[in-house]
């Protein structure tokens, strides 16, 4: 967003429109997780990259910092139309949410499979990065 500019769709009415299907979205989030996201996104953060992503459409979403997976889960809600690949990294070995509904799409540098971000190897992944969105939530 920062490179391209706003991107079309990421307004004060688009947000406004976004806001049920993120409302549901953040609610059964809450549920699944029953905790707090302490040092993760809060809901005013969270909705913003809703949108942002809704509007982008990227074909590629990659988190960094990924913890519990609460980004991770909302990132793949938001994107369920499209199920774009979503690359988390996280060098923690923290139980996080696993995609059951899209796992040929998600790739976790994570764990044991950790790799910085500066030495993925984007294009063995099929990925340009240059027109992913990429969420640096360290």
């Amino acid at each position: 967003v920062c490179a391209r500019g706003s991107p079309d769709g990421f307004d004060e009415a688009s947000m406004r429109a976004e806001l049920p299907a993120f409302a549901a979205a953040y609610h059964d989030q809450r549920a699944h997780f029953r905790q707090e996201n302490a040092g993760g996104n809060g809901a005013f953060h969270a909705l913003a990259i809703w949108t942002v992503v809704r509007a982008l459409r990227p074909s590629a979403i990659v988190e960094s910092g990924v913890h519990r997976g609460q980004m991770s889960r909302l990132l793949r809600l938001a994107s369920a139309r499209w199920t774009p690949t979503l690359v988390r990294i996280d060098p923690s070995t923290t139980r996080r949410w696993e995609d059951s509904v899209t796992p040929t799409r998600t790739v976790d540098l994570t764990a044991r499979n950790y790799t910085d971000f500066a030495e993925v190897r984007w294009a063995s992944l099929g990925i340009d990065v240059a027109s992913a969105f990429v969420v640096m939530d360290d």
